[in-house]
């Protein structure tokens, strides 16, 4: 068989198989984060919309063996050695007090080390910022614009740092009291 004949040969194949030919997916819901074209009985009442206009690329995983879900519905279940791994579960499933105590306590243990460094960077920016008024360096003592420019960019990552620090206090606040 000689080369364009075999070339002939496979492109038809694969347009009989549906590789490289577009075809119409139907309707598209979203349903929370979930993209389907299966949203289940009453859409609407689980809240799902219908997807209109706009392009929507669909990108398949691969699924576990003997997982009957379509591929546009696939999640974790809680028997998964993936969900439990993870900490997934499925909207209905609650944690337990003691695990979430246990989630409290890390989070806040993380948010209270961010704060930390974060006041220590704010400190620091500070000190060099020097109430807009920082040392001049040797390549700005005749170049006027340097020195502004350095300065007006200290003040913005003094600003952002304020910033930072107040949002992470904000996130603190709304952890429930340690126990």
């Amino acid at each position: 068989m000689s080369f364009p004949l075999l070339l002939s040969w496979l492109a038809s194949v694969a347009v009989m198989l549906g590789v490289g030919s577009a075809h119409a997916q139907g309707t598209i819901w979203r349903c929370g984060n979930e993209y389907t074209n299966h949203p289940g009985p009453q859409p609407e009442a689980r809240g799902c919309r219908v997807v209109e206009g706009g392009n929507l690329t669909v990108v398949e995983s691969g699924r576990a063996a003997g997982n009957a879900a379509s591929p546009s519905t696939v999640r974790p279940s809680a028997s998964s050695p993936s969900a439990s791994a993870t900490g997934a579960r499925n909207g209905n499933e609650r944690v337990g007090r003691a695990e979430q105590q246990a989630r409290d306590r890390d989070a806040r243990l993380i948010l209270e080390t961010e704060l930390r460094r974060a006041r220590e960077r704010l400190a620091e920016l500070e000190v060099e910022y020097n109430q807009g008024q920082p040392v001049r360096l040797s390549s700005e003592r005749g170049d006027e614009a340097r020195y502004r420019d350095r300065t007006d960019e200290l003040q913005r990552r003094v600003e952002r740092a304020r910033g930072d620090v107040a949002a992470i206090e904000r996130e603190l606040e709304r952890l429930p009291a340690p126990r």
